[in-house]
């Protein structure tokens, strides 16, 4: 359990590093279907221009000579800048998975300050590129699919909203869209913890907790109290400190001082597990613990060189070769 802590506060510190507060909320959570049971949202605006971006972009070589003269070409032919035009991302799972490697299918909303129409023109008058795409018409929007690579279709909703995916969430969506199916937020519990956020955080997420998740989480021990929780949102921003909030959803009420207790034994022993590292331990052991009627709520903040800290010693930690388990006794 402590082990999947750790590995759950790294990823929420790394993503941390990627954002600043910005707007989270908008249309695009209103195209996801109600069976969708993973969905969030990044405020790309904000991401594009921190330094650990710039790192990225270094690292693959996204800002060398070459690739520096190939984007001002797009961004002169196009008339689009992907670090000034792109506005929000919206990733989403179902319960819909892959024929083949039976994974989730994952749906994907872009959404921006460009033109698909003027995309579409620009596709079609570039000769080598349209003889690698087939263009066609989903449910009475235009859409571009490659001929070769399975990599989903891109269909465009409306001037601003792309939409990648394949076919079956496509026409999910488009029935979201024109009313003739139900959207994540017809959800009561899950639409009840978004309401709750923070609107102007960088990054939000949340999960719509399964039967099947849920019977395992009672099943075991140690996370037995996590098993009422019916929804979950995380948010995540990072201005000048990291602030995380974490809020689960109950049926009911007599369930909520359960899941609050789950979460305090989970941050103890993480302050416990950091002891050696003051400033990390002091932001754990400073989390707030609260929340009303179905809703428990943890909320942890962290200065910049204490989130650092905490990154070192995780990865310090993941890095350690795995124990072999003690031999049987007899043997």
């Amino acid at each position: 359990m402590k082990r999947q802590s750790i590995r759950f506060l790294l990823v929420a510190g790394v993503l941390c590093q990627a954002l600043l507060l910005g707007p989270a909320f908008g249309a695009l959570v209103d195209l996801v279907p109600v069976e969708a049971q993973f969905v969030m949202q990044i405020n790309m605006a904000k991401v594009a221009n921190l330094d650990l971006t710039q790192k990225v972009f270094d690292q693959f070589g996204a800002t060398s000579a070459d690739a520096e003269k190939a984007m001002k070409e797009f961004i002169e032919k196009t008339g689009i800048d992907p670090k000034k035009n792109l506005k929000s991302i919206v990733l989403f799972l179902t319960a819909l998975t892959d024929s083949k490697t039976g994974q989730p299918v994952p749906g994907i909303l872009f959404e921006g300050d460009y033109d698909t129409a003027h995309i579409l023109e620009l596709l079609k008058a570039d000769k080598d590129l349209a003889g690698q795409l087939v263009m066609e018409k989903v449910e009475g929007f235009d859409a571009v699919k490659s001929k070769k690579a399975e990599t989903g279709t891109s269909v465009f909703l409306d001037k601003n909203t792309i939409l990648i995916a394949n076919a079956d969430i496509i026409k999910s969506v488009i029935q979201v869209k024109g009313g003739k199916a139900k959207g994540l937020m017809a959800n009561p519990t899950f639409a009840k913890v978004v309401k709750q956020a923070n609107p102007e955080v960088g990054l939000w997420g949340g999960v719509v907790v399964s039967p099947q998740w849920a019977k395992e989480a009672a099943d075991n021990p140690v996370s037995a109290n996590f098993g009422a929780v019916k929804a979950v949102l995380f948010t995540l921003s990072y201005d000048k400190n990291f602030a995380f909030e974490l809020a689960g959803e109950v049926e009911k009420k007599e369930e909520t001082a359960k899941v609050k207790d789950a979460l305090k034994n989970t941050i103890d022993a993480m302050a416990a597990w950091a002891n050696d590292v003051p400033d990390v331990a002091k932001a754990l052991k400073g989390a707030v613990i609260d929340g009303a009627e179905t809703t428990a709520k943890l909320t942890l903040a962290m200065e910049k060189p204490a989130l650092d800290e905490l990154i070192k010693k995780v990865q310090a930690q993941l890095n350690q070769p795995a124990k072999e388990p003690a031999p049987a006794k007899g043997k």
